[in-house]
């Protein structure tokens, strides 16, 4: 029976970055606070759980944006929680991407892993500027719950008991 990670188990970022610009401490207060989880507000999003086979080490995005992200090279903003990152935006090309270094910067500074969930929704789209906001669903399973589970697997869903 697979059982959920728990949250104490180490888990490899999904990239390192030696050009990363957030202070290690900076970065781990900011990753310390929860962030609360919103509904989306019906604009266009990107969605993906972190694989080893999809490890979005690249922000290329899906067809599906094409139409709606503006052509050329246009800046951009990702902000998740109280941080922003500035990047940009490469509309040029057959398929829509964000700047690596700048996408790399932000996976390390949100410290999204493999498991875990991203959503980014556009909240701004102009050809002076695209914003980004991003959630991130944690992929790790409180380990406090874990004696109170069972299930686990697709044939059987997880149930928590009192």
């Amino acid at each position: 029976m697979d059982r959920p990670q728990k949250n104490n188990t180490p888990k490899t970022p999904l990239v390192t970055s030696d050009s990363d610009s957030d202070s290690d401490s900076e970065t781990a207060k900011f990753n310390d606070e929860p962030q609360q989880i919103e509904p989306l507000l019906g604009m266009a999003f990107f969605d993906s759980v972190l694989s080893k086979e999809k490890p979005l080490s690249r922000m290329v995005f899906p067809a599906k944006m094409n139409a709606v992200l503006p052509d050329g090279t246009v800046p951009a903003v990702i902000t998740y929680g109280k941080r922003t990152w500035s990047t940009t935006l490469h509309g040029d090309k057959k398929r829509k991407v964000l700047n690596y270094t700048t996408w790399k910067q932000f996976l390390n500074g949100s410290k999204i892993r493999i498991g875990d969930g991203l959503i980014l929704e556009v909240m701004q789209i102009s050809q002076e500027l695209v914003k980004f906001k991003a959630q991130i669903l944690r992929g790790d399973f409180p380990a406090e719950l874990l004696p109170k589970i069972t299930g686990g697997t697709p044939e059987t869903p997880i149930i928590i008991h009192d």
